[in-house]
């Protein structure tokens, strides 16, 4: 199978660093604008102006392909449980959801063919990363303190863009990857970004033994359903078990993941899983309902600082809005999009691509993230990964089966 991928020139890569140190200041100058998560509009339309101008050939089988429909099927449920009468910002998070499909399928078209991305966005994408990290380390008291998810986040979004590319620069591409990964774990750690640390553990954990979860289909399909059900088992165990919520292991050791309490979101999901159980937990009680215009409950005890029971939850929030029946819709399009990279396995962008979708397992039960979420700009990037992976699998299992036939 030919796949379209090519070496960087010693020319090129002259051109593409003067291009970087140029743009990297002007992000740096305007990183609060352009980074600002509503550009996710902006973002959306210029990947189509760029897709139409770029006339890129794609197969029709982009948009019948069994992640592209039961994505399609998701997004519609979503829609279908809509309640007027909300606020703007309310609604906002349904018009994120409606640009995630197709910041899926536009990627899923730039990625036919090909395996790797620009050598621009990649220098880009890399610097930026190197950049960001090198800036929240000069006060890492401060990035303790603040928003240590956020921080993470940011950082796991880049990633797998970075690791995409990297196979061409480097002989010694999964030593490289894997010091990368490990010096992040370390660094999310370090600023206290638990869900971003297990998340980056895990990709490290599904990168480093792709050879064996490959082996044959059961432990592949296993592997995905055992993190899923690992995760779930110890959600619920914290909800119902954890007595004590303002242990930590270490709390005089100055790295974050070690000096935070363990009940963070114990208040809040004990009271949230309540208000889900007396409600319609089946069909859900509104998509454009958000859990942060919930009230505690008055007979159960709350010592949070605040008034609202903000799920931090992919999986309550999703429960609480469109009920099991739309959070099993959202399960079946990732494990579809998960079964249908099987064929090209072999191949580093399935291998990148899969190894995110686990990373974002732990991250999805501990933070409302890549449906109704307020990341609106970093959740886009993995959207595009997860596109550029379908969009890759299309084509090869398209000529997969030519060979077969």
């Amino acid at each position: 199978m030919q796949i379209k991928s090519h070496k960087l020139t010693t020319s090129n890569f002259y051109i593409i660093l003067i291009l970087c140190f140029i743009l990297l200041p002007i992000l740096a100058l305007f990183n609060r604008y352009i980074f600002y998560e509503l550009n996710v509009f902006f973002l959306l339309i210029f990947l189509c102006l760029y897709t139409i101008y770029n006339n890129t050939k794609f197969s029709i089988k982009l948009f019948i392909g069994s992640p592209a429909l039961y994505f399609f099927a998701f997004v519609v449920y979503v829609l279908s449980r809509y309640q007027t009468g909300k606020s703007l910002d309310e609604n906002l998070q349904l018009l994120s959801l409606l640009s995630y499909f197709i910041f899926f399928l536009v990627a899923s078209i730039l990625f036919y063919k090909k395996k790797y991305i620009s050598d621009l966005v990649w220098f880009v994408c890399t610097m930026y990363l190197i950049a960001y990290i090198a800036r929240i380390s000069l006060d890492i008291e401060a990035a303790i303190n603040g928003t240590n998810l956020s921080s993470g986040i940011v950082v796991i979004s880049f990633i797998p863009f970075v690791l995409l590319n990297l196979q061409k620069y480097t002989n010694k591409y999964y030593t490289t990857s894997f010091l990368i990964i490990f010096f992040l774990i370390i660094w999310c750690s370090i600023i206290g970004s638990r869900a971003a640390t297990l998340g980056l553990m895990l990709f490290l954990i599904t990168f480093t033994l792709w050879p064996l979860i490959t082996k044959n289909r059961v432990i592949y399909i296993g592997y995905f359903l055992s993190c899923v059900l690992f995760f779930l088992t110890g959600c619920l165990l914290y909800i119902f078990f954890v007595t004590d919520a303002n242990f930590s292991l270490f709390s005089d050791s100055g790295i974050g993941i070690l000096t935070k309490r363990i009940g963070t979101r114990l208040d809040i999901w004990v009271h949230l899983v309540q208000i889900i159980i007396n409600g319609d937990w089946v069909l859900g009680n509104g998509s454009n309902l958000n859990t942060k215009s919930v009230t505690p409950l008055s007979y159960l005890d709350f010592e949070m600082n605040r008034k609202n029971l903000s799920s931090h939850s992919l999986i309550l929030e999703s429960i609480y809005r469109i009920g099991v029946v739309g959070l099993g819709l959202f399960f079946l399009f990732i494990l579809s999009l998960w079964n249908y990279m099987w064929k090209s396995r072999e191949c580093n962008v399935t291998r990148i691509v899969c190894s995110s979708i686990i990373m974002l397992v732990p991250i999805c039960y501990t933070s409302t993230f890549l449906i109704f979420s307020t990341f609106h700009l970093r959740c886009a990037f993995f959207w595009i990964i997860f596109g550029f992976g379908y969009g890759f699998a299309t084509y090869y299992n398209k000529n997969y089966n030519s060979k077969l036939s």
